[in-house]
């Protein structure tokens, strides 16, 4: 295929790419040098007759005339050998071609199959696996407004919908860190104040200076809740640590592992820190919005400091032994994806996109101590032997660290190609800080 490939790709930048077809073609047949043997008169002929060629497959009317002109200029005074070599190379590449098509068939093939028959995806396969159903909920989070009513083809903005008329919500009360319009803000940039403006899910566009989801219409516009216009950055923190026997009683199926670490069905058992925040009754991991100029991994410790430590509020000679010990935690921090993430804070014009890291605390650094931080109701360990209470876009970040870290995983009937929208049917969006 590469070579194949590799010849399709010369040809197409040598001979097709720039042809200016009339013009260019009338300029080579009058311009004809009278040198038969001559090896830069060869070579214009094998060019001007790819260049004819293409334009016989395709049909084009205009170069009918051309075709004709050429194909008598050529023939007079060329040598057949010279003539039926260049005919040759010419069917070549057409098998080449011909080739080349057949094998990317196969290839589509054989992915239609996989989708057809729902084959497990592995976890980078789930990437691709966003849904856009929390972004439709109505009414929205805080408010009584109700989106614009959505059919799932009117969903892609590349579908016309000349009445699409959604509502406008700018929340005067949450603090923007964006202007109150976006025109001049550079999406698809990180731009001059270090904020990354840039989209995980590819490059999206900005209609009259205001960017749109490229997930699709929401039926709001505005910023809603949010922060920022386009792409709101958020980093949301996993941590973990197996379930020792000494942490709490275990029950009839659960055993110690050597060591005092407790497994179910053979697999340990993990611990995932969890919070509630004010006002929701699920749980949620901490999570909060990237600074300007901020790395993913420094915003994933921040806000785990900030929200389950309080550590900006905490007297100087505590915040050493807090920081050593989530110092020593992130030793084992590896980021899961970086995705657009469905939730029901989403419009028209701002979105939520995620990292999604775990951090492994193997030396049970970070047992105690929490002090709540703003905006949190609890913290705690939870023990996943069953499946928690958790907002329905958490689901799938919990399933992927139990995958990851080979732990009893009580989604494992669930892991197929539909488990986000089983997860959709949850209720509403806890307030991120």
């Amino acid at each position: 295929i590469n070579a194949e490939y590799g010849v399709c790709k010369f040809i197409y930048k040598k001979y097709i790419k720039k042809i200016n077809y009339e013009k260019d073609l009338q300029k080579m047949i009058s311009n004809m040098p009278n040198r038969h043997s001559s090896l830069a008169y060869r070579s214009s002929l094998m060019e001007a007759e790819c260049r004819a060629q293409y334009i016989r497959t395709t049909k084009m009317d205009k170069g009918n005339h051309i075709v004709s002109a050429l194909s008598s200029e050529s023939s007079n005074g060329m040598e057949p050998s010279q003539y039926h070599d260049l005919a040759s190379k010419i069917n070549n590449l057409e098998y080449s071609i011909a080739c080349a098509n057949d094998r990317i068939t196969e290839v589509a093939d054989m992915l239609s199959a996989r989708l057809k028959n729902k084959m497990k995806p592995t976890l980078d396969q789930w990437k691709t696996l966003v849904s856009h159903k929390l972004s439709l909920t109505s009414p929205y989070p805080g408010t009584e407004i109700d989106r614009f009513a959505l059919e799932k083809d009117q969903i892609p903005w590349k579908k016309k919908f000349e009445d699409y008329k959604p509502p406008y919500f700018d929340n005067e009360n949450v603090p923007h860190l964006d202007p109150a319009t976006p025109v001049g803000l550079k999406f698809n940039h990180l731009d001059e104040e270090g904020i990354d403006r840039t989209s995980t899910v590819g490059r999206f566009t900005v209609m009259h200076g205001f960017p749109k989801n490229p997930k699709g219409r929401t039926g709001l516009g505005g910023r809603g809740n949010l922060p920022r216009w386009g792409p709101n950055k958020m980093a949301i923190t996993v941590c973990s640590r197996y379930k020792e026997k000494h942490h709490q009683h275990t029950t009839r199926s659960e055993h110690s592992m050597p060591g005092g670490i407790v497994n179910k069905d053979g697999q340990p058992v993990l611990e995932i820190l969890l919070l509630k925040m004010d006002g929701s009754n699920h749980y949620v991991f901490p999570q909060g919005f990237l600074a300007p100029n901020e790395t993913t991994r420094h915003a994933h410790q921040r806000v785990l400091l900030d929200l389950c430590f309080d550590y900006s509020n905490q007297v100087k000679h505590l915040q050493k032994p807090i920081l050593d010990a989530v110092d020593g935690a992130f030793k084992q921090y590896k980021e899961i994806t970086k995705t657009y993430m469905d939730d029901s804070m989403n419009t028209d014009n701002a979105w939520i996109e995620v990292t999604v890291a775990s951090v492994h605390d193997t030396d049970n650094r970070m047992a105690t101590g929490f002090k709540l931080g703003r905006g949190v109701e609890s913290v705690e360990w939870h023990a996943i032997t069953e499946k928690p209470n958790l907002h329905s876009n958490m689901s799938l970040m919990l399933k992927k660290t139990l995958t990851m870290l080979k732990a009893y995983n009580p989604y494992v009937t669930d892991l197929n190609m539909s488990d986000q929208g089983a997860d959709a049917a949850s209720s509403s969006e806890a307030k991120p800080s």
